[in-house]
């Protein structure tokens, strides 16, 4: 039996610039990304692997936190306002 070694690793940090260029008559979108190295302490092995070969990328926008309880909102919440109101 087969097993795969998991070298995933999940590290913060901010898309910096985006081109959009023709290489090999496909169009792509080459990222420039800014890690604090930090991040990468003890995930350089994993990391090093992703400069070999083809890596997934997840990208997650900084996130809005809703009202859906009425509770005291939280520090940065996004306020709604209710289509009832609006009438």
């Amino acid at each position: 039996m087969t097993e795969l070694k998991d070298n995933s690793i999940t590290v913060f940090g901010n898309v910096i610039n985006s081109t959009e260029k023709t290489v090999n008559k496909d169009q792509v979108v080459e990222l420039k990304v800014r890690i604090q190295a930090k991040e990468l302490d003890g995930k350089r092995d994993s990391f090093a692997k992703v400069l070999k070969g083809n890596a997934q990328m997840v990208f997650t926008p900084s996130q809005t936190e809703l009202d859906v309880d009425g509770d005291k909102p939280a520090d940065g919440q996004t306020e709604l306002l209710d289509d009832k109101a609006k009438k």
